[in-house]
Order: structure tokens, then sequence, then C-alpha cells
């Protein structure tokens, strides 16, 4: 599951600027 995980991150960073 790297592909979630990646997901997940970059939603992440994308809602904490």
């Amino acid at each position: 599951m790297k592909t979630r995980d990646r997901i997940l991150q970059t939603a992440l960073q994308l809602f904490n600027p």
C-alpha cells in the first residue's frame, strides 16, 4: 500500500501548507 500512503501524504501537505 505505497500508493495510498503517497496520496495520504500529499493530501496532508496540501491541507497543511
